[in-house]
Formats: C-alpha cells, sequence, structure tokens
C-alpha cells in the first residue's frame, strides 16, 4: 500500500490560495486549496531558474492540499 494516496505536479499557481495541480495517479488537473504562505512559497520554487518539478500530497475530497509536506 502507498504511503500517499493523492500525489500531484504543481503546474501553476492561479491565485493566492489556490494551485493547479496534475495528479499522478489520474492524469486530471485539479484546482486544490493552500494558504497564503504556502503557495508564496511555491510561486517562488516555480519561478526558480533551476525549473524543478514540485510533488505534493493532496486531498481530493476536500480539495487542499497537505501543507506538511514540501
Amino acid at each position: 500500500m502507498f504511503m500517499f494516496n493523492n500525489l500531484g505536479i504543481v503546474k501553476e499557481a492561479i491565485s493566492n490560495n489556490e494551485l493547479k495541480v496534475l495528479s499522478i495517479n489520474r492524469k486530471e488537473e485539479f484546482i486544490l486549496k493552500a494558504s497564503n504562505e504556502y503557495v508564496s512559497s511555491i510561486k517562488s520554487e516555480l519561478n526558480d531558474e533551476e525549473g524543478e518539478t514540485i510533488i505534493v500530497e493532496f486531498d481530493l475530497k476536500n480539495k487542499i492540499i497537505n501543507e506538511n509536506i514540501f
């Protein structure tokens, strides 16, 4: 059994508290909620010249990002 059920790749920051995430399992995109601080941190990483992939865990039922893992 997997430790994390819903993992996704962050595609972009939609707003100050929403991220567009591509689900690794389902191959679907979802708009998920997160705190302003978390999204700001993700935006910084996305704008980094290194171009690294950011993977997050999320709760699909409640449409929120698990911010304890980053």
